[in-house]
């Protein structure tokens, strides 16, 4: 019985390129944490009756943020200019070099 190695040498390209990665992925958990955070303490600052109003309007922000990073966040992150062009026109961190 034979066994096989994978190979994984071309999955992270450099150290840094993981760090910049990591950097991200905590980054955004931080934000969503920050947006927790302000729903609680609106939560606490009205009445028990408009708690519910309070937590649905929060729930939007942070939906409505994703989907504006979505539409536009990400050309400006990590897009690039192209020829004549105001934001990045390619696929930003995924695309092949």
């Amino acid at each position: 019985m034979t066994e096989t190695v994978k190979d994984y040498s071309g999955t992270v390209t450099s150290t840094n390129d993981a760090i910049n990665e990591l950097l991200v992925i905590v980054s955004t958990a931080f934000i969503l944490l920050m947006q927790l955070g302000f729903a609680l303490v609106e939560n606490g600052s009205v009445r028990s009756k408009n708690s519910k109003n309070i937590l649905i309007k929060n729930l939007f922000d942070a939906c409505a943020g994703a989907l504006a990073f979505w539409l536009v966040g990400f050309a400006w992150a990590y897009g690039h200019e192209s020829e004549g062009g105001f934001i990045g026109s390619k696929v930003g961190i995924f695309a092949a070099s």
